[in-house]
């Protein structure tokens, strides 16, 4: 883990910037997760995993998805408000 790489141990993870950096953190493509504004990126000392922040509001959503995620009722751009 680099420096800029910060290990985040509170469950809720750091944001997803780019679909290259998700895909690069967590070794296949995130599909949809890439771009959406909910996905997170949580660090352990030995793994990285992609979280989904709208799960917290929704319990027919999954925390940790399965990837890549191909469909998702949650799914909202970066962009979107």
């Amino acid at each position: 883990m680099s420096g800029s790489e910060a290990r985040d141990d509170s469950g809720v993870g750091r944001p997803i910037t780019d679909a290259a950096t998700a895909r690069a953190a967590v070794g296949v493509d995130p599909g949809l997760c890439a771009s959406c504004r909910w996905a997170r990126l949580v660090t352990s000392r030995t793994s990285t995993f992609l979280r989904c922040g709208a799960s917290d509001e929704s319990s027919t959503l999954l925390r940790y998805p399965p990837l890549p995620v191909l469909e998702c009722a949650a799914f909202a751009g970066r962009d979107e408000p």
